[in-house]
């Protein structure tokens, strides 16, 4: 399961994905049925078991009377012991198929949340581009847009404990924008260092020239 995986990631399609996703959720609608279909034999063959040991329970005071007599118990004792055991096996798969199922279901979640902010991005940024006038400055149909994702290798996460999510951002597009690898050795520090800088940056850079416009425009305003 986690080769298949690689291998959706590696191939970064969403035809693959789907085409994964179906083939998953078509084994495990025959595995579900197969379940189904076990359990109902199951109960039957406890039910017979439960009846034949009522019959053997009535025989066991005669046994002492007639030689065949107890020698259909033990036939009727070896065939309980052979439909028991074959009951356990039964309910074994079950337990077997339902983990098989589960697995496929995790894998399939798996692969909805690697590709779900592709899918999206794909349906929200043409819409965007549009509104905010990019295809009429470079003169571009949106009917002809089309656009690819290319999923990074060891791309760092935010730590979550400093809420570091926008400051992920300013990283992300700063390292991009000037060709920088993403790869860092430890996310939580290097987040803190940049957050000191835009600190720095903000502070000595923007903060007179944001009080003198707020100065201006009490004066002049």
């Amino acid at each position: 399961m986690s080769q298949l995986y690689l291998f959706a990631l590696a191939a970064n399609s969403l035809l693959v994905k789907d085409m994964m996703v179906k083939l998953f959720e078509i084994n495990n609608e025959r595995d579900l049925r197969t379940v189904v279909d076990t359990y109902a034999m199951c109960q039957k063959l406890y039910a017979r078991c439960h009846e034949r040991q009522e019959q053997m329970s009535e025989m066991q005071s005669f046994l002492h009377v007639s030689t065949s007599l107890a020698e259909s118990y033990n036939l009727l004792e070896e065939l309980q012991d052979f439909k028991l055991e074959k009951c356990r096996d039964s309910m074994k798969s079950i337990s077997e198929t339902q983990l098989k199922v589960l697995k496929r279901l995790s894998f399939i979640a798996k692969l909805h949340r690697q590709y779900s902010f592709v899918v999206n991005g794909y349906e929200r940024l043409p819409v965007i581009l549009e509104g905010a006038k990019v295809f009429d400055k470079k003169g571009i149909h949106p009917s002809d847009y089309t656009i690819s994702f290319k999923l990074a290798d060891n791309v760092p996460k935010q730590g979550g404990i400093y809420g570091d999510c926008g400051v992920w951002v300013c990283i992300f597009l700063y390292r991009l924008a000037h060709g920088l690898s993403l790869d860092v050795e430890d996310p939580i520090d290097v987040a803190l260092a940049y957050r000191e800088k835009m600190v720095h940056l903000f502070f000595y850079h923007k903060v007179d020239k944001c009080a003198a416009d707020l100065r201006a425009h009490d004066l002049f305003g």
